[in-house]
C-alpha cells in the first residue's frame, strides 16, 4: 500500500510542484510551524505554565513579616518618661502540612497544564495538516473540473462536425452546448472551493492577511509511514493520552485540595521576636508563639472540604467522558481509514483501467457512429465520477491517518 500511494502521489500530484515553480512554496512543516508560533491557545497555554511556575514557589504560605513598634506606660501631665518601650518581628506562618498539599496542588496543576499544552499541539497539528490535505484535493477537483470542461469541448466539436457534415442532429449539438457550460460551472464552484480551503489553511496558521498572496504555491510532500494499522494498536495508547493524562494530574490535584482544606482544621502558627526597654535601653529580648483555632469549623473549613471533594467527584466523571469519546472517535477514524484503504486498492486493480479504456472506446465509437451521444454522455459520467470517488477516497484515507495520528505515539502523514 505505500509502495502504490508513492507512486500516485508521484503521477497525480507533483504537477503541483512543476506548475508552480515561480511561486513561493508552502510545505505542510512550514504551515505547521507558523501555526504553532501564532496559535494564541498554545501562547495562552504557555503563559499560564509560566504563571503556574511562579505560583508554585508561592505556595508555601508564608506571608509578609509584620514590624511592630509599641509603648506602654505613656504619662499624664508634666511626666515625661515612658515606662516600656517594644520592637516586635511577627511572622504567620500556615500549618506545614497545608502548605505541603497546596504545593503539591500547584504541582499537578502544572502537569496539567503541560499535557493541555501536549494535546493542543497534536490538535492543531492535525488540524494544519487536514486543512492542508483540503487545499490538496481542491487543486485537483479543480483540475478534474477542467478535464470535464476540456471532454465537453471535444464533445461539442465533434458535435458540429457531425451537424455540419449532415450527420448529426441538432439535439446532439444543444445538448453538447448546454454540458460545456455545466462543466464551466462546475469548475467555478471548483474554484471558490479552492479559495475557501486556503483561507482555510491560512486562518488555522494565523498568517496575516497581508501575507495571504496568490501567488503561495502548495508542494505536495505526504506520504504514508504504515501500511497497515490494527485496530488493537491505535486503542492501546488510550490512556496515555495527553487529554487522558491532564485529567489525571487535575484529579490529582483536586486530591491535593481535599487534603489541603482537611488539613485547615489544624492550626496557623503565629511567631514573634521582640527587642524591650524598661528605659534603660533594648537590653531584653523576647519570643512570643501563637496558634489560630478553627472554631468555626463547622461553618468554614465543613463547607470546603466537600466543595473540593465534590470537584473531584466531577473531574473523575470529566475524564471518563474524555476516555468512551476518544475511544469512539478512534474505532470511527479507524473504520474510516479501511474503507478509504480498500476503495483505494479497488481502483487501483479494476477501475483506473476500465474507466480509462471505457471513456477513450465510447469517444471513438461516437466519432464513427456507433453509439448515440447519451451512451457517450453516461461513459464520460461515469469516468468523471470515478475519478472523483478517487480523490474523495484519497483525501479520507490521509483525513483518517491523520485523525488517528493524535492517539497513537507516532508520526503517520509526513
Amino acid at each position: 500500500m505505500k509502495a502504490r500511494l508513492l507512486l500516485i502521489l508521484g503521477v497525480l500530484l507533483v504537477t503541483v510542484i512543476s506548475a508552480q515553480d515561480n511561486k513561493q512554496r508552502l510545505t505542510i512543516q512550514d504551515a505547521i510551524k507558523m501555526a504553532m508560533d501564532n496559535n494564541p491557545d498554545i501562547n495562552q497555554l504557555k503563559a499560564r505554565l509560566r504563571q503556574k511556575e511562579v505560583e508554585r514557589k508561592t505556595a508555601i504560605g508564608l506571608s509578609d513579616p509584620v514590624l511592630l513598634y509599641s509603648k506602654e506606660g505613656i504619662p499624664k501631665g508634666n511626666n515625661g518618661g515612658f515606662s516600656e518601650q517594644r520592637i516586635t518581628l511577627e511572622q504567620e506562618v500556615s500549618f506545614p502540612l497545608t502548605s505541603y498539599y497546596r504545593m503539591q496542588k500547584v504541582s499537578n496543576e502544572q502537569k496539567s497544564l503541560e499535557f493541555q499544552l501536549q494535546w493542543r499541539i497534536k490538535t492543531l497539528t492535525a488540524e494544519i495538516k487536514s486543512r492542508y490535505i483540503n487545499v490538496l484535493y481542491s487543486i485537483y477537483i479543480r483540475r478534474l473540473r477542467q478535464r470535464e470542461i476540456a471532454l465537453a469541448s471535444d464533445l461539442r466539436d465533434i458535435a458540429q462536425l457531425k451537424s455540419k457534415s449532415g450527420v448529426g442532429n441538432d439535439i446532439d449539438m444543444l445538448s453538447s452546448e448546454v454540458r460545456l457550460d455545466e462543466a464551466k460551472n462546475s469548475n467555478d464552484d471548483a474554484e471558490r472551493l479552492l479559495h475557501e480551503a486556503r483561507y482555510s489553511l491560512f486562518n488555522s496558521m494565523g498568517l496575516d492577511p497581508e501575507k495571504q498572496r496568490y501567488d503561495i504555491a502548495f508542494t505536495d510532500t505526504l506520504f504514508s509511514q504504515q501500511e497497515n494499522i490494527p485496530q488493537e494498536e491505535a486503542l492501546e495508547y488510550l490512556d496515555k493520552q495527553p487529554q487522558y493524562q491532564s485529567f489525571s494530574s487535575d484529579i490529582a490535584a483536586a486530591s491535593s485540595y481535599v487534603a489541603q482544606e482537611k488539613s485547615s482544621y489544624l492550626p496557623n502558627l503565629k511567631l514573634g521576636y521582640y527587642f524591650q526597654d524598661y528605659g534603660g535601653g533594648y537590653n531584653y529580648r523576647g519570643f512570643q508563639v501563637g496558634f489560630s483555632f478553627p472554631l468555626w469549623g463547622a461553618f468554614n473549613q465543613r463547607g470546603m472540604v466537600q466543595q473540593a471533594k465534590a470537584q473531584k467527584v466531577q473531574l473523575e466523571w470529566a475524564q471518563r467522558s474524555v476516555y468512551l469519546e476518544m475511544k469512539k472517535r478512534i474505532e470511527l477514524a479507524w473504520h474510516s481509514y479501511h474503507a478509504a484503504k480498500n476503495k483505494i486498492d479497488r481502483f487501483e486493480v479494476t477501475m483506473r483501467d476500465k474507466s480509462e479504456r471505457l471513456q477513450n472506446l465510447t469517444m471513438e465509437a461516437y466519432k464513427l457512429g456507433q453509439i448515440n451521444m447519451v451512451t457517450l454522455i453516461d461513459a464520460q459520467k461515469l469516468y468523471l465520477s470515478s475519478q472523483e470517488h478517487y480523490l474523495n477516497a484519497l483525501r479520507d484515507y490521509y483525513f483518517t491517518l491523520v485523525e488517528l495520528e493524535q492517539y497513537i505515539d507516532f508520526n503517520l502523514v509526513f
